[in-house]
């Protein structure tokens, strides 16, 4: 709830693999990877991409 990924790669490959370098709320140390395929494109217009998200991250104390 809230909380996000923050992800690093090339964006414009129908195929590919980005990196997860961190997030905000409950996933701030997140790592891991993103490995995406294109299902469906459109030239200039929309993509839809199928992801397979594997992360790590460990939770900050509350305080």
């Amino acid at each position: 709830r809230g909380s996000t990924l923050q992800v690093m790669g090339i964006v414009n490959d129908a195929n590919g693999e980005w990196a997860i370098v961190g997030g905000t709320g409950k996933l701030s140390m997140a790592r891991g990877t993103v490995k995406f395929t294109t299902v469906q494109s459109s030239p200039n217009i929309e993509s839809y991409k199928k992801i397979d998200i594997h992360a790590f991250y460990t939770t900050q104390p509350t305080v």
